[in-house]
């Protein structure tokens, strides 16, 4: 449900200049399925969840120019998988490799944040992604030029389980090593650790054999190989 206004700006000739509009609505629990399926996107089985939003939107259609578009809003996503998106992929990848048999994509995920639209670009100070094996908090901004920049801080095990508890007190102690940014385009998403070495991560992620897969920090050295140049 909602509500759109358009006003018209015309030019001395009569001919149709640029369209002003403001809106405000949102819907509750849409299949995120059929949504996919809708908008066209590949593996729309991935899409799985209810989607609900509420928000306003306004600024000028057909000038070309994305700074005068602003609005904010909510965003949440019940029951789904998240971590099968391909955004998470790198990540999933690493904490499969980290702890034997954990699979984050299988569990169901709640996930909610706020937006603002603002300055060419879509602003969140408050994203969380719920799980049994795993939850993030996060913020940062989606530049409409489709530039990702957030901080990310995982925790492991999110669940009141014997062993969901063990879990989270041994890693606690190491918390800040499960800190991340996510820098890259939803295409090419780019993780990579605050707190520790990027190498190990790149080797831990896909067998370090995907080159767009992570980015190191910009100050990380590189490490040579253990049989040096030609290894």
């Amino acid at each position: 449900t909602g509500l759109v206004d358009l006003a018209g700006a015309w030019t001395p000739d009569h001919q149709m200049d640029q369209v002003q509009f403001s809106a405000q609505g949102g819907c509750q629990n849409v299949d995120g399925r059929m949504l996919a399926l809708a908008s066209g996107l590949k593996a729309s089985e991935r899409y799985e969840g209810k989607l609900s939003l509420a928000g306003s939107l306004s600024g000028v259609m057909g000038s070309g120019d994305r700074s005068s578009l602003a609005g904010s809003g909510w965003v949440k996503v019940s029951q789904g998988r998240l971590f099968r998106f391909p955004l998470f992929g790198p990540l999933s990848e690493f904490l499969s490799r980290l702890i034997p048999g954990l699979d984050p994509s299988a569990s169901l995920t709640d996930g909610t944040a706020d937006w603002r639209l603002e300055d060419g670009a879509i602003r969140s100070d408050s994203i969380k992604v719920g799980g049994g094996a795993v939850s993030l908090n996060g913020h940062g901004f989606f530049a409409l030029t489709n530039s990702l920049n957030y901080d990310i801080q995982l925790k492991l095990m999110n669940t009141d389980t014997l062993l969901g508890m063990a879990v989270r007190a041994i890693t606690l102690p190491v918390s800040k090593l499960f800190e991340f940014r996510l820098r890259g385009t939803t295409q090419s998403p780019h993780w990579y650790p605050i707190n520790f070495s990027a190498d190990l991560f790149e080797r831990m992620t896909r067998g370090g054999r995907s080159e767009t897969a992570v980015e190191p920090p910009p100050a990380a050295p590189v490490k040579p190989g253990k049989g040096g140049p030609g290894s």
